[in-house]
């Protein structure tokens, strides 16, 4: 069992949203006392603007408040539920079963709170393996992601409250590549390499007529 006052010092994220709002978003950071209480000073609201606040307390899953309001000089008492986090081990390996080192795996899932979504990444060791903590129970999917490899996902997971899942194996495929150089055009000094030229590379989809 965990001590809560091991909690005590995490950050507790409040975050404003309002698209019409002429200053944009706003952040504000406090941290979990030995109480796991926090408290936010100075927020200025805007009106019609929605606040969302969540905390980051690992190894429970990230906790979040549904979307709320505030008014000037009002104090709003908000509580956040700890669940018990997910823990999913495994390894990125090659086509050959080889491991691959600096992959990485993540995992991203879309708030129901708040207009953004909540992500966890690490970058596999020398031996491919890595470890994700603190995700969210029920079904879930890995990315794992290699420069020069082609992306993949995991089959559909689903750890329970407090769970783990250990020995998942992600397999990367090289992707295809495209090599060639640039050159100057026309006159002098034409055919001649141009170093520090930017070259980007877009993908065409063909649109299908209905």
């Amino acid at each position: 069992d965990l001590d809560p006052g091991e909690l005590a010092g995490r950050p507790v994220e409040l975050r404003s949203w309002e698209p019409r709002s002429f200053r944009g978003s706003l952040e504000y950071t406090a941290t979990l006392d030995a109480d796991l209480a926090f408290e936010f000073g100075g927020v200025e609201p805007l009106a019609g603007e929605t606040f969302y606040l969540w905390c980051d307390a690992q190894p429970f899953a990230l906790a979040a408040a549904k979307g709320f309001r505030l008014q000037a000089g009002e104090r709003s008492v908000q509580d956040l539920a700890l669940t018990a986090g997910a823990r999913v081990s495994g390894q990125v390996v090659d086509e050959a079963g080889e491991p691959l080192a600096g992959a990485l795996a993540s995992w991203e899932r879309e708030n129901l709170f708040a207009p953004y979504s909540w992500r966890r990444e690490v970058r596999t060791g020398a031996d491919g393996r890595f470890e994700l903590r603190g995700l969210h129970p029920g079904p879930l999917r890995l990315s794992a992601s290699k420069s020069g490899w082609r992306p993949e996902r995991s089959p559909l997971l689903e750890p329970a409250e407090g769970g783990a899942i250990e020995g998942l194996e992600i397999r990367l495929t090289r992707g295809s590549r495209v090599a060639g150089r640039v050159v100057w055009p026309g006159a002098a000094p034409a055919g001649e390499p141009a170093p520090g030229a930017r070259v980007v590379l877009v993908e065409e989809v063909e649109r299908t007529q209905f």
